[in-house]
């Protein structure tokens, strides 16, 4: 989950970097062949390599299958950073929204399309693992289950951002000068901060333990062996 939490803040960190190397500068414009493109490239990139690691778990029964898919999944998480950095940087995907009202109104909007772009990346990346990780499994799981306990695991890791880009935006929408120029200023931010950690310390709990559909452990041995450790 660490993991999932960092490729998420680089891909934030891609995003919002674009201005300052005029990547939004209306007189560019997007890239959409090039990146789709890219795109399939790396789609087929992710197929070879999980490919690899069946073929060679065939052949080897001492391969170490658990452990190279993921590594696998790793590297290919890393590269997917850099083809959505390239997407943003080079082909600048983000330029052919610099005119939408509604993102300029409501910029979380526009960052929230373009994490899709790099969540997008991750299914092909999870997509093309399922065939190899599903002898893992102790019972049968779709693919169509995998892939949905996949997002639920990552996407709460945006929740923090989302809360926090949305309040600054309305704000912004509201438009009223006493109120901007105090969330601008010190004592704005450290009301900011701490009106959202404790939001998140308060509700996040209970929007992760929905998601990702916890349930009490029912009681038996390893129930009550875990609560004498504790």
């Amino acid at each position: 989950m660490f993991s999932t939490i960092i490729y998420f803040l680089v891909a934030l960190i891609i995003y919002a970097t674009s201005e300052l190397f005029g990547v939004n500068d209306p007189g560019t414009s997007a890239g959409w062949l090039q990146s789709l493109v890219l795109g399939i490239g790396f789609f087929l990139i992710c197929r070879l390599s999980f490919r690899r690691i069946l073929n060679a778990a065939k052949k080897s029964v001492t391969f170490q299958e658990d452990r190279a898919i993921s590594s696998t999944i790793s590297r290919l998480s890393v590269l997917a950073l850099l083809v959505f950095a390239v997407n943003i940087y080079v082909f600048r995907l983000n330029t052919a929204f610099s005119h939408v009202r509604l993102f300029q109104k409501i910029p979380t909007l526009e960052a929230l399309l373009f994490l899709g772009l790099f969540v997008s990346y991750l299914v092909m990346v999870w997509y093309a693992a399922y065939p190899v990780q599903k002898h893992l499994f102790s019972r049968p799981v779709s693919c169509k289950q995998y892939l949905f306990s996949q997002l639920t695991f990552a996407l709460p890791t945006l929740l923090p951002w989302l809360c926090l880009s949305l309040f600054m935006d309305l704000i912004r929408f509201i438009a009223y000068p006493p109120l901007d120029d105090l969330m601008t200023g010190p004592a704005g931010e450290m009301i900011i901060i701490m009106v959202f950690i404790a939001g998140i310390a308060v509700f996040g709990p209970v929007f992760i333990k929905t998601i990702w559909q916890c349930r009490p452990m029912e009681k038996g041995p390893v129930r009550s062996r875990i609560e004498a450790m504790s």
